[in-house]
């Protein structure tokens, strides 16, 4: 790995992030810029249009990457052989999620945009057999 590389935020050059279109941008600033007005009519105190133009267009590229994760999780988590207490269950949900993360990144050079750890619960609902041990668990504890 060459010395510019390992500079730019340690991540490889070839990794893609997802692209939100012009006119989703368009649409999040215009709903933003509405929004605003009608706190100033309102009195309110206006919004932080950058930094919420940011944390809508993040969530955009969050929700579209979750999206094209889906069919790897569920294969990960079909093909996986779910022990029956609840700590085991969630680090196998951990390793399955971070390989799942891996091959979408390596078949489609995709880097995950989200800077926080998903919820493991609620994926491990969503996906794996046996949820009703998982409910169980966490609502008993």
């Amino acid at each position: 790995m060459s010395g510019c590389v390992r500079l730019l935020d340690c991540r490889q050059l070839t990794e893609l992030t997802l692209v939100i279109s012009s006119q989703a941008r368009q649409a999040i600033l215009e709903r933003l810029f509405h929004r605003n007005s009608v706190r100033r009519a309102m009195g309110a105190r206006p919004l932080n249009i950058p930094e919420a133009y940011k944390r809508k267009v993040m969530m955009l590229m969050t929700q579209e990457y979750e999206a094209l994760l889906e069919p790897y999780l569920s294969d990960a988590f079909a093909a996986a052989d779910w022990p029956s207490g609840f700590a085991p269950r969630l680090l196998l949900a951990v390793k399955l999620h971070r390989g799942a993360v891996r091959l979408l990144n390596a078949e489609m050079g995709i880097s995950d945009p989200r800077t926080k750890n998903p919820d493991m619960v609620k994926m491990m609902d969503r996906h794996a057999p046996c949820a009703e041990v998982t409910n169980y668990i966490r609502t008993n504890l």
